[in-house]
């Protein structure tokens, strides 16, 4: 099963890129993400492996995916591998015009031994939190930071 999420943002391609090539953002934006642990802090290398619990039907799935692929600024793409499940990604960001980009996040899943059935069923779950988790990511890289005000403003 294949998996694809696209969303404009009105933000850089520079700075979406450097937001989701740190997969230490994940838990922000990603609703199912429980933990995301990648192996070296800061955005994507070849090489790097993370470590994710993603809940998904009352079930925590771990998986431990490696970088195999990196287009700085552009393009990651990544693998795992385990007795559950095959899976492959990547993440994709172009930038669309002056300050606007689209990112397009794909997944393909295979589910293996007694998990094959649900199949079909994970895939529409996924499909739907990909969907819900770009439209949060959106939201997260559009919305400026609450100013905080300084004490002689509220004084004022």
């Amino acid at each position: 099963m294949r998996v694809v999420g696209s969303v404009e943002i009105n933000r850089p391609a520079d700075q979406v890129w450097a937001y989701v090539a740190d997969y230490g953002n994940d838990t922000s934006w990603r609703a199912g993400v429980r933990q995301m642990h990648p192996s070296l802090p800061g955005p994507a290398r070849v090489g790097v492996t993370t470590h994710e619990a993603l809940r998904l039907l009352g079930l925590t799935f771990r998986t431990d995916a490696s970088i195999d692929r990196v287009e700085a600024g552009r393009l990651l793409t990544w693998h795992a591998h385990d007795r559950q499940k095959q899976l492959r990604g990547s993440r994709l960001v172009e930038p669309t015009g002056p300050g606007t980009c689209r990112f397009t996040e794909v997944v393909e899943v295979r589910l293996l031994g007694l998990l094959r059935p649900l199949e079909p069923l994970v895939a529409r779950l996924l499909q739907r939190q990909a969907t819900a988790d770009l439209r949060r990511l959106k939201h997260l890289l559009e919305t400026p930071p609450l100013s905080r005000s300084t004490p002689e403003e509220t004084a004022t």
